[in-house]
């Protein structure tokens, strides 16, 4: 977070690493096309907006935030025209939403923090319209909205889901835009428990409906397993410390959409919690292009830094290709097309 940070560009096929770019950086995105990578860096004082071709080449500047401020959440259109972001100013400590539009220049705040809350984006639910997440003082979540870019002027934010548990809720878009999958489960606050639901959000009717259940289970973390929008991937992350709560299924999960199947894919280690891509939650940014692998990253209670996998959808053990010293932290950002 402070200090000097890379981009590596790691090909799994000929188990081969180089890096793409140095800095200090926050956050980073790979394009919907696989051959852009955008950043949030921080220099000379200021955070900025930065993309560049993922051989290092033609690195741009797109936005410079002003004194004192610090950008965050940063997402990226499906058709790569709109790039979102939130800016913390530097009095008001809770972020505004702003949106630059890539072929005219222009940028919008087009979500202003209260008192109470903020704005950060979420994900591109389809080309036109962004989901948007209210972001609290204490760094919780209780409300989803939707921003229609497509309407001049730009209307207000709409509500369209209000989760029971503040700080342990998740969701996914279908491909099509039409469904959210949104995950809830018990604590927060570093203790996870049961029960967990997985419900399926229909956004042309607001109908919800509950597709899977647990009563011991807590599903912290929710993402689709391909394009195919039939097969969940759910991470499983119970911890209470000084609780009698079970570990042993904790880690990677494949869920049905129609929740009659769920199988679980990688166990984690004694101590080990497993994550997904902090960033995004395009299905690039934690499955390969072809829908085949997936990368996770491990932390570990015990201090042994964190770690990053690769694997093979539906079997096989995961392989290592990464760690890192305590004090040091591994992010993954997405799958490229080669």
């Amino acid at each position: 977070m402070n200090g000097p940070s890379s981009v590596i560009d790691f090909d799994v096929l000929h188990n081969d690493s180089s890096e793409i770019t140095r800095g200090e950086i926050k956050k980073g995105l790979v394009s919907a096309n696989g051959t852009w990578l955008l950043t949030l860096v921080h220099s000379n004082g200021h955070d900025e907006v930065r993309i560049l071709h993922l051989d290092g080449k033609d690195e741009q500047t797109l936005y410079c935030s002003p004194n004192g401020a610090q950008l965050e959440s940063v997402q990226w259109s499906p058709d790569q025209s709109y790039i979102a972001w939130s800016l913390i100013p530097a009095i008001d400590r809770l972020p505004d939403l702003y949106l630059l539009n890539l072929h005219s220049g222009q940028i919008t705040r087009v979500a202003q923090a209260t008192r109470d809350k903020g704005y950060q984006p979420g994900s591109w639910l389809n080309v036109g319209q962004l989901l948007v997440k209210d972001s609290l003082k204490d760094g919780s979540s209780q409300a989803l909205y939707v921003l229609d870019i497509t309407k001049k002027p730009l209307p207000g934010l709409r509500q369209i889901f209000q989760p029971q548990t503040p700080q342990c809720w998740d969701y996914v878009a279908s491909g099509d835009g039409k469904t959210l999958y949104i995950s809830e489960c018990a604590g927060g606050n570093s203790i996870y428990r049961g029960p967990s639901t997985i419900s399926a959000l229909h956004l042309a009717s607001n109908k919800t409906e509950e597709i899977w259940h647990s009563n011991t289970m807590a599903i912290t973390a929710l993402r689709f397993a391909a394009k195919s929008d039939k097969q969940l991937l759910a991470i499983i992350g119970n911890s209470a410390p000084g609780m009698q709560v079970p570990t042993e299924l904790n880690g990677l999960w494949m869920i049905s959409t129609s929740g009659e199947d769920s199988t679980i894919a990688v166990t984690n280690r004694y101590g080990e919690y497993s994550t997904f891509a902090d960033t995004s939650r395009d299905p690039w940014s934690n499955i390969s292009r072809d829908g085949t692998m997936y990368v996770l990253r491990t932390s570990s209670n015990e201090g042994q830094g964190d770690k990053l996998y690769y694997g093979v959808l539906g079997g096989g053990i995961p392989a290592q290709f990464a760690d890192i010293a305590e004090g040091g932290t591994l992010e993954m950002i997405g799958w490229t097309e080669e």
